[in-house]
């Protein structure tokens, strides 16, 4: 059934709800700065997807500040666009938000009018009108970029043989099974790095070396026991992916969140979010489990044991400065 208004154009099936437009929409982020985009469409399925559309300023902005999750090592591949062609810009919400929004029968019209009037879509425990402080969707660490794609400009006389597009596609893309070294943090190197060997040896070698406890759990999963003061036992999974020259990093926090306190949970991670430069917090909706995922990227398969001790320092001080935070919703 199509429903229309004077803002958007609405369309529902069984599996989705649509939403098409053409509205300027801004978009904040946790340094408050602002990004200035025109939002095109949002579908409800599965999943929470939204397009936007950006002029090349806007974009140039997008990825040198990192917005919606546009870290150095997240870029597949580094993608010239032109001046004055708009860049159509598709993002995904953060699933454990999405899932909140969906569980609740929430559709696309919904996600759309939290996005324009700067709310939230659902009702939380902190407030009976639907917000919560001054977050919003409307926020860049809410979503996550998978792909940016420009119309480009050929000469008359080959317009007849198609369109050639640009393309720049992120980790978050469900297709993208590998990382150009070309655009990671690391150009070569680090001095003290053990190379030629799997990713996997290479990390038993360097955690060896630090005298860290660990065990394998499964062939491509490491498992690191830690203890803090007052916070029990946790633990952290390291899952090298050649494929991708990375290793995935999983911190479980030692306590689970309550049921009736998921919906909390999720905005209280959303405002941890805030402090953070990189990696992000996961809710399980099942079980209530809280983790903090980030990734070591391997430029050419080499795992630098200096970038290792600062990704396992990141998460020792994530687990034990925002475990206060959480506690009291387990």
């Amino acid at each position: 059934m199509d429903q229309s208004s004077n803002l958007w154009e609405v369309s529902y099936s069984d599996q989705f709800s649509t939403v098409k437009t053409n509205a300027p929409l801004c978009f904040t982020n946790w340094h408050g700065f602002t990004l200035e985009t025109s939002l095109l469409e949002i579908t409800c399925s599965q999943s929470i997807e939204m397009t936007l559309s950006l002029q090349k300023t806007a974009m140039d902005q997008l990825l040198h500040e990192g917005w919606f999750h546009t870290w150095p090592f997240a870029l597949t591949e580094s993608v010239h666009f032109e001046e004055n062609i708009p860049i159509k810009v598709a993002l995904e919400l953060e699933p454990s938000i999405a899932s909140i929004v969906l569980r609740d029968g929430q559709d696309a019209e919904d996600v759309i009018t939290a996005l324009f009037h700067k709310t939230v879509p659902f009702h939380t425990e902190q407030s009976n009108q639907n917000k919560i402080c001054n977050d919003s969707l409307a926020f860049s660490e809410c979503w996550y970029l998978l792909e940016a794609v420009q119309e480009m400009t050929i000469p008359e006389q080959l317009k007849l043989e198609g369109t050639i597009y640009a393309r720049l596609r992120t980790i978050w893309h469900p297709n993208v099974t590998t990382i150009n070294p070309s655009v990671q943090t690391a150009e070569k190197a680090p001095p003290n790095t053990i190379e030629k060997l799997p990713i996997m040896q290479q990390l038993h070698e360097c955690l060896e070396k630090e005298k860290l406890r660990f065990d394998t759990v499964e062939p491509n999963l490491l498992r690191i026991p830690f203890s803090g003061k007052g916070l029990g036992k946790w633990t952290l999974i390291l899952h090298p992916d050649e494929k991708k020259s990375s290793i995935a990093a999983y911190s479980t926090f030692p306590f689970t969140a309550a049921p009736e306190h998921h919906e909390t949970v999720s905005f209280v991670l959303l405002q941890c979010q805030q402090a953070l430069e990189e990696g992000s917090f996961e809710l399980d909706t099942e079980d209530g489990a809280i983790r903090f995922r980030s990734i070591l990227p391997c430029p050419e398969l080499v795992v630098s044991s200096e970038a290792l001790q600062t990704l396992i320092g990141n998460h020792m001080v994530v687990i034990e400065t925002f475990s206060t935070m959480l506690k009291p919703y387990n």
